[in-house]
């Protein structure tokens, strides 16, 4: 996996753009001050700060200050980050899937119809969700 693709994975997991780029430039580069993360991380300048800001209140980032020396920002633990996403997703998932169990679907077709699927994934999944369907027996 190549720093693009964790970047978009940290965004399907729910992280911002701006944020999955500069927490990467982060985690990888190690510890910095904004102007240089700025550029490391590939985000506009007046942008970053809104970033980290969102990373520390996140808890992604922690930021040290010392006397009149600009800011310190550090990456949390990427094992930690994907943790927190992955659950905050598994939860959003848990709730989708709770208010699609309390829907009542309307049957709007009374003749049988014909599926027609094609590629091996979409008939896989097609199937999968046949059987989970069923109540007794499946004939095909």
């Amino acid at each position: 996996m190549d720093r693009n693709e964790v970047i978009e994975t940290l965004r399907n997991l729910g992280m911002g753009k701006g944020e999955a780029k500069t927490y990467t430039a982060l985690a990888i580069g190690g510890a910095e001050e904004a102007t240089p993360l700025a550029k490391l991380a590939g985000v506009p300048q007046p942008k970053i700060y809104e970033y980290l800001k969102n990373l520390v209140e996140e808890g992604f980032v922690t930021v040290y200050e010392s006397g009149g020396r600009a800011k310190i920002y550090e990456a949390t633990s990427p094992e930690l980050v994907v943790a927190k996403l992955t659950e905050r997703l598994s939860e959003k998932s848990k709730k989708i899937s709770d208010f699609f169990k309390n829907v009542e679907v309307e049957e709007k077709y009374d003749e049988p119809m014909i599926d027609v699927r094609s590629g091996l994934e979409s008939v896989r999944f097609r199937l999968e969700d046949i059987f989970s369907k069923a109540k007794h027996n499946v004939l095909m």
